[in-house]
């Protein structure tokens, strides 16, 4: 069930900003302003995605190696 909840937000983040791109780069016909923000949406879809990767990390059991020293 994590893995299922992981990869959902994986791709929605994902298709939330690829479609914030494609609305923000597609040619524009009139001269209307658009009423929804692309690119504070585009950067969310990018976070949700990048949170949604560390989570699928840490469900599949990935974990950094110990540095040694001091800290």
């Amino acid at each position: 069930m994590e893995e299922i909840l992981g990869f959902a937000a994986l791709f929605f983040g994902l298709g939330l900003a690829a479609a914030m791109v494609w609305l923000q780069n597609r040619p524009k016909t009139e001269f209307k302003v658009s009423l929804l923000p692309h690119t504070p949406l585009m950067f969310a879809g990018a976070f949700i995605a990048i949170v949604a990767v560390a989570y699928l990390l840490s469900v599949y059991g990935v974990k950094l190696p110990e540095r040694g020293g001091r800290f």
